[in-house]
């Protein structure tokens, strides 16, 4: 029996990824500067593209070396990825014009950054809390932990 590549249409994907990516930021005010990048980007800033065999790439560098690079064949979970990025750094931006008095910024910022990922999915703020958890050694996590999901 003879096996075949699985091959898509690389640019349409591309696009495909792009529109939806945009489409998404938009639901949340994203503009282009807080969107993930097409394109390969240094400096430490992540960008997405997707191969010839329809892998999606998710790829960090900073000056010249890889930070991250995560694959995946699963749209929504690519998506997740770049909204969660774009989540992060707007819900800092967020973070440091409204102070909450008494809470830590990065606890302010992740309030922030988990509504609005349920702005675009309800399942993904609980997604982000627990990469949040998986990262953070329970040593530095903030006094109260990180906080719910869904608010």
């Amino acid at each position: 029996m003879k096996m075949f590549r699985r091959t898509v249409d690389h640019a349409r994907a591309q696009q495909q990824l792009e529109d939806e990516v945009r489409r998404l930021g938009a639901l949340i005010g994203a503009g282009d500067a807080d969107l993930v990048a097409f394109g390969n980007r240094d400096g430490g800033y992540p960008w997405a593209s997707v191969d010839e065999s329809g892998v999606y790439h998710w790829i960090v560098t900073e000056r010249g070396q890889e930070l991250q690079h995560r694959k995946t064949r699963d749209l929504d979970e690519m998506l997740f990825w770049c909204l969660e990025a774009t989540t992060w750094s707007m819900g800092g931006d967020w973070a440091l014009r409204h102070p909450v008095a008494g809470e830590e910024q990065r606890v302010t910022r992740w309030r922030k950054q988990f509504a609005l990922l349920a702005t675009i999915n309800p399942e993904w703020p609980h997604r982000a809390r627990q990469r949040l958890i998986e990262r953070i050694e329970p040593a530095n996590l903030p006094e109260g932990g990180i906080p719910p999901a869904d608010g």
